[in-house]
């Protein structure tokens, strides 16, 4: 493959990158999480696609000088859009998790203070009779691990 060859191809790589990343930070904004599954599949397959490309340039960097120079103004410019969009991605993800990890700590001490006052034993290991609460009822947790 010649470098123009290449350089073709990552300016592709990335204008699909670009649509990807929208539509998941859409996706994260709008909260719709089964819409990832299938973006994060195809982001993986175009940065594993974009990475042997870049690869491939670095190899025969010399051969760069021979590319058109508006072909590789519109790469930098597509690869300027990518860079926004994963910076603006990285934040939503990370708004995501902490909101995940907030909701699991907030039902992890509700459960808790649901389950402090159930003590079978008193200090001395005698039957605690008079603290035996019946018929109370357990918090049970369920984890949604989209994020």
């Amino acid at each position: 493959m010649n470098m123009k060859q290449r350089i073709e191809d990552l300016a592709f790589i990335n204008e699909r990158l670009v649509d990807v990343l929208k539509r998941e930070n859409a996706a994260l904004t709008a909260l719709r999480t089964e819409e990832l599954k299938d973006l994060k599949s195809d982001k993986e397959s175009l940065t594993r696609a974009y990475e042997s490309r870049v690869l491939g340039v670095y190899k025969n960097i010399d051969d760069l000088s021979q590319v058109d120079k508006d072909l590789l103004e519109r790469l930098g410019i597509l690869c300027g859009k990518v860079d926004a969009l994963v910076e603006e991605n990285t934040l939503l993800l990370r708004v995501g998790m902490e909101a995940n990890r907030r909701v699991v700590d907030m039902i992890a001490e509700a459960v808790k203070s649901l389950n402090s006052g159930a003590q079978t034993y008193s200090g001395t290991g005698a039957m605690a009779h008079g603290n035996l609460r019946k018929n109370q009822p357990v918090g049970s947790i369920s984890i949604n691990e989209t994020l």
